[in-house]
């Protein structure tokens, strides 16, 4: 929903997630992680709970990812793998086919979507709920 969503308006996203500029994970003592996945990897701190928002490290997808024409829809995908590196170069590889293949996919329908709305058979929704990690009161109103 959320790549269609970006290919609907033109827009680009980050990681869908969040993590590591929107959504962040505090330890137990009071450490700021990227993600919960991160939780105990230093490199991965952001920062801690007296830090200024403005302060927090910014951790960004790294490698093959930046270099790719899909970053921008795809988010590339998990912070943590990407950093990791859990999978060898061919199973990282074949995740990204993956996720090409049903960008390309959804780029075929955005048409057909397009001409159902503009004739009221398909209500589209003025905004699209990206999960984050933490959110404001405000978002449930």
């Amino acid at each position: 929903l959320g790549i269609f969503n970006d290919l609907l308006n033109g827009t680009k996203t980050k990681l869908r997630c969040g993590a590591g500029y929107e959504g962040y994970a505090i330890t137990t003592d009071g450490k700021i992680a990227a993600c919960p996945i991160m939780n105990n990897i230093t490199n991965f701190y952001a920062g801690n709970l007296n830090s200024k928002i403005s302060e927090l490290k910014k951790v960004d997808v790294v490698s093959h990812c930046t270099e790719c024409s899909y970053l921008g829809l795809c988010g590339g995908r998990c912070l943590y793998s990407n950093h990791a590196k859990l999978w060898p170069e061919e199973g990282q590889k074949l995740i990204c086919e993956t996720i090409i293949y049903l960008i390309e996919e959804i780029k075929k329908r955005v048409p057909e979507i397009k001409k159902l709305i503009s004739e009221g058979k398909v209500k589209k929704s003025e905004k699209h709920n990206v999960f984050k990690l933490f959110t404001t009161s405000q978002e449930y109103e």
